[in-house]
C-alpha cells in the first residue's frame, strides 16, 4: 500500500524540503521538483506537511492516490505586496526627503502583509488521480 507525492517546480518556490508526515509520523522529505513513494501503514491513511512558520490542512489518502503539493497564487501576490511596502520608502526618500515623517507607517503594512501570509494555508496538497483505479480500468 503505497501513494505517489509530487511537489510541483515553481522558481519562486523555497528550496527548503518539506517534511511529510503520514498520521502524524514524518516520513520522509520531499524538494521542488521531486517525486516520493511513501509505504501507508493502512488502506487509508492522513497525509499532512510540516513547512517551516507556514500553516498545512490535512489531506485524507487512500492506497494508490497521486498528490500533488504546490504552493497557492495569493502567497506569492502578498510576498510581492511586502515587497512593494519594504521598498516604498527608500524610493520615495530618493524622489523627495519630505516624505520620511509619513516613511513609518510602512513597517506596520509589511508586518501585516506577513501575518496574513502566515495565518493563510500556503501550501496545498491535491489528490490527481489514483494509479490503482487507473490499472484497474485498462483491464
Amino acid at each position: 500500500m503505497d501513494i505517489k507525492v509530487m511537489r510541483k517546480y515553481n522558481r519562486l518556490d523555497s528550496i527548503t524540503p518539506l517534511i511529510i508526515k503520514i498520521n502524524g509520523v514524518e516520513v520522509d522529505k520531499i524538494r521542488i521538483g521531486e517525486e516520493a513513494t511513501l509505504e501507508l501503514p493502512d488502506d487509508t491513511a492522513e497525509m499532512s506537511l510540516e513547512p517551516i512558520f507556514e500553516r498545512v490542512e490535512p489531506l485524507p489518502v487512500q492506497d494508490g492516490d497521486i498528490v500533488m503539493i504546490s504552493r497557492r497564487t495569493l502567497h506569492y501576490v502578498l510576498q510581492f505586496i511586502a515587497l512593494f511596502f519594504a521598498l516604498a520608502p527608500g524610493i520615495l526618500m530618493i524622489i523627495n526627503i519630505e516624505y520620511w515623517p509619513s516613511l513609518i507607517f510602512f513597517l506596520p503594512a509589511v508586518g501585516t502583509t506577513f501575518l496574513i501570509d502566515f495565518f493563510m494555508k500556503t501550501y496545498q496538497m491535491e489528490i490527481v488521480g489514483n494509479s490503482k483505479h487507473q490499472k484497474g480500468s485498462r483491464s
